[in-house]
């Protein structure tokens, strides 16, 4: 049980929520805590940066340990609003991941220490990641306010592999506030959602963002001696 379960949480490295659903433009930091902990676990510090350069949008993720370590980096490059280039740097675990887009098919490629793989998959829509996420939360902020359920896909770079997720707003969460709503994020296949679990998000409903993020985080600890995945706590401050 405990191989599957490492297998499957693995396999969603680079889908869910290590990085928040945070709108592009918008500057924030976070402070992410151990699941549980009531802000007493800090395991890591987060920030982005935002850059334009002609026709690009450079958007980076950077996740630090209380020490200022930095522990990964994440960078989505868009060439006039569309997916150009996608890296993602673990440096603790030794790991970095790059999806390159070409028209309708994307290359990707990935390494952890010596091992290294690489394959050509046709792209399937919608396609997000972590720092471009909030813009597909923009886009269909009212279907998700009346409680529809979104349909995107996210890669898998250490499998080659892309996988559909479903983002909903539930009632009745523990993590609701007035003035916000919860998201919950899960994978399609029944089978990965057992075993992985849920991410919520708990978002303003005036402005879209989100405030807190709770539940299954790809951010990993080293836990006596092995890096482990950890259910995080997030919470949000913008400038």
């Amino acid at each position: 049980m405990n191989i599957l379960k490492r297998f499957y949480k693995i396999y969603l490295l680079t889908i869910i929520l290590s990085t928040a659903l945070i709108y592009a433009n918008d500057i924030f930091y976070a402070d992410i805590y151990v699941e549980g902990s009531n802000k007493t676990k800090l395991a890591f510090t987060h920030k982005n940066e935002v850059k334009h350069i002609a026709d690009k949008t450079i958007l980076t993720h950077f996740y630090y340990t209380p020490n200022g370590s930095l522990h990964v980096k994440e960078e989505v490059v868009l060439l006039k609003g569309q997916p150009f280039s996608n890296t993602l740097e673990s440096y603790g675990v030794n790991e970095y991941a790059k999806m390159e887009f070409r028209d309708s098919k994307v290359d990707i490629s990935f390494r952890h220490d010596d091992m290294k793989k690489s394959v050509t998959r046709r792209v399937k829509t919608p396609l997000v990641f972590g720092p471009s996420q909030q813009n597909m939360l923009n886009e269909h902020f009212d279907e998700i306010l009346n409680g529809e359920a979104i349909n995107v896909y996210a890669l898998a770079s250490e499998f080659l592999k892309m996988v559909k997720l479903k983002v909903q707003r539930i009632k009745g969460s523990q993590y609701e506030q007035p003035g916000t709503m919860v998201l919950e994020m899960r994978p399609r296949s029944t089978v990965i959602n057992w075993f992985v679990g849920k991410t919520y998000y708990v978002v303003d409903i005036q402005s879209g963002r989100v405030l807190e993020m709770h539940g299954f985080s790809t951010l990993r600890q080293k836990i006596d001696g092995k890096w482990e995945y950890v259910n995080m706590d997030f919470y949000y401050t913008y400038e």
